[in-house]
């Protein structure tokens, strides 16, 4: 949460009894169309619980392909030197809700 605030995150939080008796779906909803009731010029994008959509998978995806690249030693600049190269023993990967 320090991250999401120090980059200007709005964080909208709900009860247990609310998540289970609105819905995530619904929840994520609501905050969508209260944004672009304050801003028309707002195209909210939902991402539901554990990004566990079409778009989140690509999420996935291109992080995977991200990762082979550095393995590969080609750094985002395309820096090809041993020091732009990564090694990794263990990728650890927070999913979210495992959904």
């Amino acid at each position: 949460l320090l991250v999401d605030r120090m980059v200007g995150s709005r964080i909208y939080g709900v009860t247990p009894g609310e998540y289970g008796r609105v819905g995530q779906a619904a929840l994520v909803n609501m905050a969508c169309e209260e944004l672009q009731r304050k801003n028309d010029k707002c195209r909210a994008y939902g991402i539901p619980v554990g990004g566990s959509n079409g778009l989140g998978t690509w999420g996935y995806v291109d992080a995977v392909q991200e990762l082979m690249t550095q393995m590969n030693g080609v750094a985002a600049n395309g820096d090809t030197s041993d020091e732009a190269a990564m090694a990794f023993d263990h990728v650890v990967l927070a999913t979210g809700s495992g959904g």
